[in-house]
């Protein structure tokens, strides 16, 4: 694992690779959970991510106030072409 990698961690991925404590210091690394994905979906999105040659920030197709948060979960319940809502404080 590279210094400040994030690792990601499922309930579905099996491995019994061990991470030594040190290493989790020393190198920084970030833990995730993710409850939503199951294996298949979240290796198929991480290699479309890996694939992605443009700028992310336009996979951002929405910003609002933290204020609007329930404005923010309108749309995305309801605007089919919304990819990502961020909240900003």
């Amino acid at each position: 694992m590279a210094p400040r990698g994030q690792i990601y961690v499922t309930r579905n991925l099996h491995n019994n690779e061990q991470i030594e404590p040190g290493d989790i210091i020393e190198k920084e690394l970030i833990f995730r959970g993710v409850n939503l994905y199951d294996k298949e979906n979240f290796t198929k999105s991480v290699d479309d991510i890996a694939s992605y040659s443009e700028n992310f920030s336009s996979l951002i197709t929405h910003r609002l106030p933290f204020a609007g948060i329930e404005n923010g979960l309108q749309i995305v319940e309801t605007v089919p072409e919304c990819m990502k809502v961020i909240l900003i404080k």
